[in-house]
Parts: structure tokens; C-alpha cells; sequence
């Protein structure tokens, strides 16, 4: 496993679990009192791999300029929606500017239950130190550095209540690339 992964869990569950358990405890206060989470426009999906629906149940996507409910930031740096670099025709998310050593993550408590979700990225920083990392309750999936222009990924998991975590972290040292990470198009199944 590269170093920068082992190094975002390590800071991800030290730093941000608590910010985000008050998040999540608050969202919990807005459900119970009426309020919902809603994600963007619901879509068919050809391209959700294999899910136990092709019809996602939440979709988001960005393209009203605002972070959609749900979304929060978590770490050294807000992650922001960005004009200028987009999957999908508009806008999309992208790291909070950060330092050496730092962290920047995107956490989205859906408030439902879902089995699997899909997304797009696109990264551009420093080979094998500095990365996007993608984690599921506290559990890292997946993890990308280097160049990455817009990539389709799919993640199955057991169905529950869950919070996902797109958390771009850099290494004590150098930069490269545009040095930021973005998502767009996050599509929830049952």
C-alpha cells in the first residue's frame, strides 16, 4: 500500500472522525425534525457497473454552483465548487488549496441507506506521495496519484447508513501537476 494512503488513514481517523461524527450528529437533529437530504436531478444510468439497480437512488453533480445538502469539508482546506474543471457540463467539487503535510476532505452523510455508489475523478499531483484517496465509513477503497483525466469508478458495499470521504492529502515535500483533486457525478444505489 503506497505511504500517502497509510498516512490519510492515520490522519483521516485522528483528526477529521471527530468533526465529523458532530456533522453527522447535527444532520441526524435536521432528519428527525423534517428535514431531508436531496441530491440533484435523478437520472437513468447506464454506466454504474454492477449494481443491484441501474437507477440511481440520489445523484449529485454540482451544477448549480453549490455543494449539494449533506456535502461537508473536513481538514486543513474547504474543498470548493470549481468553474473550471467539470465532468459533467458545468461545475464540479475540488480540494481545498493545501501545504505540505496537510489535508483537505469532501464527506458526504447521505442520511439513507444505499449498497453501492459511483462517481467520477480527476487528479493531477506529485506520482506516488501526494493523491486523492476515497474512503467508505473508515474504511480506504481506493487511492490515486500522478495524472488522471476524468475516470468512471463503482464501489459496492453492505447496505446501510454510511458517510463517503474524498480526502486529497500531500507529503512533507514538492508539488506537482495542477497539485488538486475533483469529483463530480456521485450517484447513490439501493
Amino acid at each position: 500500500m503506497r505511504k500517502w494512503i497509510v498516512l490519510v488513514l492515520l490522519i483521516v481517523l485522528a483528526g477529521c472522525a471527530e468533526e465529523t461524527k458532530l456533522e453527522s450528529e447535527q444532520e441526524e437533529e435536521s432528519t428527525e425534525s423534517g428535514t431531508s437530504a436531496e441530491g440533484g436531478s435523478s437520472e437513468s444510468d447506464g454506466g454504474a457497473g454492477n449494481t443491484s439497480s441501474t437507477n440511481p437512488l440520489l445523484v449529485y453533480n454540482f451544477d448549480d454552483g453549490l455543494a449539494p445538502e449533506g456535502f461537508n469539508s473536513v481538514g486543513d482546506a474547504s474543498w470548493f465548487v470549481d468553474e473550471y474543471r467539470s465532468y459533467s457540463p458545468t461545475y464540479s467539487a475540488g480540494s481545498g488549496i493545501i501545504a505540505d503535510s496537510q489535508i483537505s476532505c469532501l464527506v458526504l452523510e447521505t442520511g439513507v441507506p444505499t449498497s453501492a455508489i459511483s462517481f467520477y475523478f480527476n487528479v493531477s499531483t506529485e506520482p506516488e506521495y501526494d493523491g486523492l484517496v476515497f474512503i467508505i465509513g473508515d474504511e480506504i477503497l481506493d487511492g490515486w496519484s500522478g495524472e488522471w483525466d476524468w475516470t468512471d469508478k463503482t464501489y459496492e458495499h453492505v447496505s446501510g447508513l454510511t458517510s463517503y470521504s474524498w480526502c486529497f492529502t500531500k507529503n512533507e515535500s514538492l508539488s506537482a501537476g495542477v497539485d488538486a483533486a475533483w469529483v463530480d457525478e456521485i450517484k447513490l444505489y439501493e
